[in-house]
């Protein structure tokens, strides 16, 4: 083909599409620009949710979980904790549960010790505890292991309200093994803690807790065999917990 007569093609193409162009804009087929931006983006839309498939589900389903643990920060008793849990979520952020905790501890080496040089510690043995807790969980998630198995959990955080019972072991100095006795007592504490949630099923999964327990309580000088009370003391019980929970309902 000569120069001449492409470029006269390309003159009449690019003529052609500005004449389309003109009508488009001009006649009864015009782009309405407004109602698309209407139908597809908003300035105003600023509430956006991630989608995504859940393959195990809590919303609007009832839980209990069967713990087993151990305080980690007690000076002077060491032992295990087991209990039971059992709650509802709302939905697949919020729940609400009450909880059950009983104590099977011994004294510390360090009370002993304390106990041999004559000493009186100020110490108070943890008997139960039970409260009610809200559990909100923001964070859902999927991890593969050993790139054999999707295992799906969530994390949360728990708070409440607790009531806690405990004793106030107290004897005489001189012979403390033969005349110990202990005085119960029981105060109101909050408790704040972390959670998540390894699912295995529809209907199960591992739940391991984090916990803080605060509360004040009166103690009792061990040496003292009035059992007069010493004073009063600001606890805090941290707790590691494993469980075992069981859902059931069928949700939403």
């Amino acid at each position: 083909m000569k120069p001449s007569r492409f470029a006269s093609r390309i003159a009449v193409l690019a003529i052609t599409l500005l004449s389309a162009t003109g009508f488009a804009q001009t006649g009864s087929d015009k782009l309405d620009v407004q109602a698309l931006e209407n139908k597809y983006w908003s300035a105003k839309d600023d509430d956006f949710s991630v989608v995504q498939n859940r393959a195990f589900q809590k919303a609007k389903r009832f839980f209990a979980t069967l713990h087993v643990g151990v305080s980690i920060n007690d000076p002077y008793f060491s032992g295990t904790y087991t209990g039971l849990s059992a709650g509802y979520f709302f939905n697949e952020s919020w729940g609400l549960e009450g909880t059950y905790q009983m104590t099977n501890f011994d004294k510390s080496r360090s009370f002993d010790d304390i106990v041999g040089l004559g000493g009186g510690p100020k110490a108070n043995e943890a008997v139960n505890k039970m409260g009610i807790n809200a559990i909100w969980t923001p964070i859902y998630a999927k991890m593969s292991l050993f790139d054999k198995k999707i295992i799906h959990f969530d994390m949360g955080l728990t708070a409440g309200v607790m009531q806690l019972n405990y004793q106030n072991p107290y004897a005489t100095a001189a012979f403390p093994t033969l005349n110990e006795k202990s005085k119960s007592g029981s105060s109101v504490g909050y408790s704040v803690g972390l959670m998540q949630q390894f699912y295995f099923s529809e209907r199960s999964a591992i739940r391991v807790d984090f916990n803080n327990t605060f509360s004040t309580q009166d103690t009792v000088n061990y040496n003292d065999a009035t059992g007069a009370k010493a004073g009063t003391k600001n606890i805090n019980d941290t707790s590691l917990m494993l469980g075992y929970s069981f859902f059931f309902g069928s949700g939403q």
